[in-house]
């Protein structure tokens, strides 16, 4: 994989204690930080991963199986979609995106190109899956996948 200047990181926050284990879904949350050319675009607490997590993987397929530029909103259980996804890739042409949110810190610079999108994507499940095995959260990481 090539390094890139998106970067999608987070920190878990919130386990799901043993009695919300069969929601776990809903009870872990982190901070989730976007950084595009290392300045700061997203930064929210409170963001479900896992759910983040599964709207990239599903997006992640449809890119490889269709080999075209895919479209990708990401709502959340947690919030009103009224007010919009809390974030958009929106295809430019085949190979570029415009990145959106709701709760951008300011707007995006420039258009990213997919492999910057598909090697950050991929490198936050990864980085998730690993958090989740050593929290022992194994049916999670199954969720995730």
């Amino acid at each position: 994989m090539t390094d890139t200047d998106l970067k999608l990181e987070f920190t878990i926050q919130r386990c799901p204690t043993d009695d919300q284990l069969k929601y776990a879904l809903a009870y872990l949350e982190g901070e989730l930080i976007i950084k595009i050319d290392e300045q700061v675009y997203f930064h929210e607490p409170g963001i479900m991963l896992v759910e983040f997590g599964i709207v990239l993987n599903k997006w992640l397929a449809k890119v490889k199986a269709t080999d075209q530029a895919v479209p990708m909103e990401y709502f959340t259980m947690d919030h009103d979609a009224g007010e919009g996804a809390i974030l958009t890739l929106k295809p430019v042409d085949n190979a570029c995106y415009l990145i959106h949110s709701i709760w951008q810190k300011s707007a995006c610079p420039r258009l990213m190109n997919e492999q910057e999108l598909t090697v950050a994507a991929t490198s936050f499940i990864e980085g998730l899956h690993t958090e989740l095995g050593r929290r022992g959260l194994v049916g999670l990481v199954a969720t995730l996948s």
